[in-house]
């Protein structure tokens, strides 16, 4: 289990489609004298950018980073599967 959840933190398209779907987002605010309400933009038009170039560089940067480490995790968490197979195998004999 702990290895499928590491191998989850490389899906890196989740966190893009939430920023772009924060970065749309609208609120809205109450105008004090004619009480109405008016629909505005949270994020300006260089604050979008912003947004995306942080979240698709830290997108970018963890999957390269557990990409790399994702055979050791592996091998640390699961073991090897040549010893193991080696093992059965040997088991298998010594029980014969």
């Amino acid at each position: 289990m702990t290895f499928l959840s590491y191998s989850g933190l490389i899906k890196g398209v989740i966190c893009y489609a939430l920023a772009l779907e924060f970065a749309e987002e609208k609120g809205t605010v109450i105008n004090k004298q004619t009480g109405t309400e008016i629909n505005v933009h949270l994020f300006g038009p260089n604050m979008h950018s912003i947004l995306h170039n942080c979240v698709l560089a830290i997108v970018i940067t963890t999957t390269i980073l557990c990409g790399s480490f994702m055979s050791l995790i592996r091998r640390c968490l699961l073991g090897d599967a040549k010893e193991q197979a080696e093992k059965a195998e040997a088991e298998k004999i010594a029980c014969i």
